[in-house]
């Protein structure tokens, strides 16, 4: 089972010396998940995968986000938003 988190893909899979040992171990996996569609799509795109893979979103408790950034007077509700348009997450 592999999990793809980001940096795996878009950095350490990106780098040519590393093309090909990534894409073997992905396409060896008896499982693949992903964080985000976009990262799904990605992966798919920039390694040509063809082995399902499983979107399990990384949870935020936009609440916990909230009082957090609110505190520190940061646009918590912008960042919330933002993460709820890039990973694809319809809640």
């Amino acid at each position: 089972m592999t999990t793809l988190h980001g940096t795996d893909i878009t950095l350490v899979g990106l780098d040519r010396s590393y093309l090909s040992i990534t894409r073997y171990s992905i396409e060896q996996s008896d499982g693949v998940t992903a964080i985000s569609n976009y990262l799904r799509e990605r992966t798919q795109r920039v390694f040509d995968v063809k082995n399902k893979i499983e979107v399990i979103y990384n949870s935020v408790n936009c609440d916990v986000l909230l009082s957090q950034f609110t505190k520190r007077g940061r646009g918590s509700r912008r960042v919330c938003a933002e993460w709820r348009t890039r990973s694809g997450a319809s809640f």
